[in-house]
């Protein structure tokens, strides 16, 4: 219940103003030291065992994600403290995973888990808007009303399978494996939409990427 409080309502929310005074470049490569978090988090507060190969890789997935967020042209009239938004969305997420792993060891159900800490973070999300008095949007289209539906089924199904990897692994080998999610994202933009190009630094990425998981993956 206690993570409900923080992730995702408070981490989105983050991430979101990240994007309104840093841009959407540096909120992504900002967000990528999620990992980073989790190793810290791993290490200092559960006492997972940071081996050699799951640093390497680790450093090979963030670089990725910090090559593939990079698009130039960054804007740069942005405040200091604005920083502190993406990396605190970062922190959190990371947090929240660690949390997560310690409250399985006490109750084995990753369902349980996702249920109970996305219930809470609803209920704090309906709060705030009430309390801003921000009116729910109306909806005007069915079909993108199910769009919504079914990328909320299977967010829901990704939690599930990320929760059930935290209760059978080390968040410092699940969540660097977890954050090469943008990849997938790029894929299914090239392909479905034709929205993405597949350059040199892509392929660069990719290859980062790829090697990060292997290395993370045989770690043990």
């Amino acid at each position: 219940m206690v993570l409900g409080l923080f992730r995702p309502a408070v981490s989105s929310n983050l991430a979101t103003r990240g994007v309104h005074y840093l841009g959407p470049t540096l909120t992504s490569a900002f967000s990528s030291t999620t990992p980073i978090f989790a190793a810290c988090f791993g290490v200092f507060l559960l006492g997972e065992n940071l081996t050699p190969p799951i640093a390497a890789g680790t450093v090979a997935i963030i670089a990725a994600l910090v090559l593939l967020s990079y698009r130039g042209n960054v804007k740069t009239t942005w405040p200091l403290w604005a920083l502190v938004l993406p990396i605190g969305a970062a922190l959190i997420r990371s947090g929240a995973h660690a949390g997560t792993k310690v409250g399985l060891e006490m109750l084995p159900s990753p369902f349980f888990a996702g249920l109970v800490t996305y219930s809470v973070s609803l209920a704090i999300a309906l709060a705030a808007q009430r309390i801003r008095r921000v009116p729910m949007p109306r909806i005007v289209s069915e079909r993108g009303l199910l769009w919504f539906v079914g990328a909320g089924a299977m967010h829901a199904v990704a939690v599930l399978m990320m929760n059930t990897a935290f209760k059978t692994g080390q968040i410092i080998v699940v969540v660097p494996i977890v954050s090469t999610y943008p990849f997938f994202t790029l894929g299914l933009s090239y392909l479905v939409f034709r929205r993405e190009t597949l350059g040199r630094r892509t392929v660069l990425a990719t290859l980062l990427v790829v090697a990060g998981v292997v290395f993370v993956a045989l770690s043990r």
